[in-house]
């Protein structure tokens, strides 16, 4: 299952999930998750927060969960995206994320007992971390 961080994690999570089907000939199963009010930046931004909605419309109890995100920054968002994830009975695997922005979420991710896998690092893009 694939459970995707709203508002660009859902999106990616809909997208690798057709990709999936395209080539194994199955469907993954994709929810998204809504977690704006426990972002860590929540009280610097200037403009009010775009609240998401949590469409998970099957029951995660006992599946396998794979969170997707695009971007891991301190990893809060992704901590509580597996507490919520966990409070609703489902077993995260790991954690995709596009962009690991290489400011302590990945570590802080892992130390939780989570894999993670990104697809960039910040100094591969020539982004200062």
């Amino acid at each position: 299952v694939l459970v995707g961080i709203a508002a660009r994690g859902d999106d990616l999570a809909r997208r690798l999930s057709a990709e999936i089907g395209r080539i194994e000939g199955r469907t993954v199963p994709v929810g998204a998750l809504d977690i704006t009010f426990y972002r860590d930046d929540i009280g610097i931004r200037a403009e009010a927060p775009e609240v998401h909605e949590t469409r998970i419309d099957f029951d995660i109890n006992g599946w396998t969960v794979v969170l997707v995100d695009d971007v891991i920054t301190s990893g809060a968002c992704v901590l509580e995206a597996i507490r919520a994830v966990s409070e609703a009975a489902g077993v995260v695997s790991g954690v995709l994320a596009v962009v690991d922005r290489e400011e302590g979420g990945r570590a802080a991710i892992e130390q939780a007992g989570y894999p993670v896998v990104s697809l960039a690092r910040a100094r591969d893009l020539g982004l200062a971390p």
